[in-house]
């Protein structure tokens, strides 16, 4: 049993199940924002590669600077896509890990709670 359970009260284990459940729905509110302001960042580079695209179209083989220019922005986006990818792969990761430590930390208290009651319950018998 971890020992920042023991010894507390039970409105003091009560208290600290509420504030994990406080502290996931704040969590995956946080992902579920994040989340959506990747895909509207994702939609957005996806249009302006496909504008990039229009202008590659447009521009004769002659203009190789022009054409270049387009090929390393479009890389560029590329770079910014993989890497917001892997932030995301990261959040998802770091979610996964918060809740098993507060799941837990859950399992703890539950135990501690179930402590307290047993000993309750053996005071009032012997009392």
């Amino acid at each position: 049993m971890g020992s920042k359970v023991k010894g507390q009260t039970e409105r003091e284990l009560k208290s600290r199940l509420k504030k994990i459940e406080e502290d996931r729905d704040d969590l995956r509110w946080q992902l579920k924002r994040f989340q959506e302001q990747e895909e509207e960042e994702r939609q957005e580079l996806q249009r302006q590669y496909l504008i990039l695209d229009e202008m590659r179209e447009c521009v004769s083989s002659n203009d190789r600077r022009i054409l270049e220019v387009i090929e390393e922005t479009q890389g560029l986006m590329n770079s910014i896509r993989i890497n917001k990818r892997e932030m995301a792969d990261s959040l998802i990761e770091i979610e996964r890990r918060k809740n098993i430590e507060w799941d837990m930390e859950e399992e703890d208290i539950r135990e501690q709670q179930r402590i307290l009651s047993e000993e309750e319950t053996e005071d009032f018998k012997a009392g």
